[in-house]
């Protein structure tokens, strides 16, 4: 019998690659607005990089959201 590999939900392969993507990371610490961001990135570099003000995202259960839809990272594990 084949073993077939363990399914994960869509929002926790989400999640894993916003773990694994330096920018996202930024992202979200901007929008969490963690100190720490100022010695990794400046936050008018992220809005020149994202072409957008960062009132347009918000923060849902650990999911980033631009105007009302999940932001998904450029992952091959998508």
């Amino acid at each position: 019998m084949d073993s077939e590999p363990e399914k994960k939900p869509l929002k926790e392969l989400i999640k894993n690659a916003y773990k694994e993507n330096k920018l996202i990371r930024d992202i979200l610490a901007v929008l969490y607005k963690r100190k720490a961001i100022k010695y990794t990135v400046n936050p008018s570099r992220l809005k020149k990089l994202l072409r957008c003000n960062k009132s347009e995202y918000s923060i849902i259960n650990g999911l980033i959201y631009y105007r009302n839809r999940v932001f998904v990272p450029n992952s091959p594990k998508l």
